[in-house]
């Protein structure tokens, strides 16, 4: 078996791949074949740099409602919502407040091509945080057109896991956030374990994932299925 460390190995996430890699990998703590690092990649600058003239990036507009975020924040109890004035503030980004439904996308990318994605819609915010997610297809024709198009202005990217982060509302998709890291929603079962093909590919070894069924991924979750 290859060796496997976990970095940080300190948290739920680490909890989770540690239980999914197990069966597969012996997880270590050092003389590892591979370090599988969990930590935190959101870019706020970076996300801005990219995508502020895509369709899809919620542009703020001066008189008008935006979201200011802090550059090195990871917490949503960090960002405030104020009108644009057109002058921002050192050490923030700001966007386009806009009132729709959240949902986050988890992203497997094999080889700088995307291989399969999975819609979570929010449920039970506490404090920003979403306490159940059921997971759709209501939503993939639009958000896979996205993902494609982000995916081009990313350079050298071989092997990924994102957490993408979307508002929809009645004008469209909207991109908020993109972390390139794994989270504990990325276990579907066996086959379909996004975690566990990203160490696949990262190992150059045959991954199996395909196209998830969101309804399949609710029933192994053991989820009620309210949405489509």
């Amino acid at each position: 078996m290859k060796k496997i460390k976990i970095v940080p190995d300190n948290n739920s996430i680490s909890h989770t791949c540690r239980e999914v890699l197990s069966t597969d990998y012996l997880i270590v703590d050092k003389d590892e074949d591979y370090t599988f690092d969990l930590s935190d990649k959101a870019d706020k600058l970076e996300l801005q740099s990219l995508f502020s003239n895509k369709y899809y990036y919620p542009r703020p507009q001066i008189g008008k409602f935006c979201i200011k975020k802090p550059v090195d924040g990871h917490s949503s109890q960090d960002i405030t919502i104020e009108k644009y004035n057109g002058n921002g503030q050192l050490g923030y980004i700001y966007q386009g407040y806009r009132d729709g439904k959240e949902v986050t996308v988890d992203v497997l990318i094999v080889k700088g091509k995307l291989i399969d994605f999975s819609v979570r819609a929010r449920h039970n915010i506490w404090k920003g945080i979403s306490m159940k997610s059921i997971f759709t297809n209501e939503y993939a024709h639009l958000i896979e057109k996205i993902l494609k198009d982000m995916l081009k202005e990313y350079e050298n990217i071989d092997n990924a896991l994102w957490v993408t982060q979307f508002i929809i509302d009645e004008v469209g998709v909207w991109l908020i956030e993109n972390n390139q890291r794994p989270c504990a929603n990325m276990c579907y079962g066996r086959e379909g374990n996004y975690i566990l093909n990203f160490i696949r590919a990262e190992l150059g070894e045959k991954i199996t994932v395909t196209n998830n069924d969101p309804k399949e991924i609710n029933r192994y979750l053991g989820w009620t299925i309210t949405e489509k």
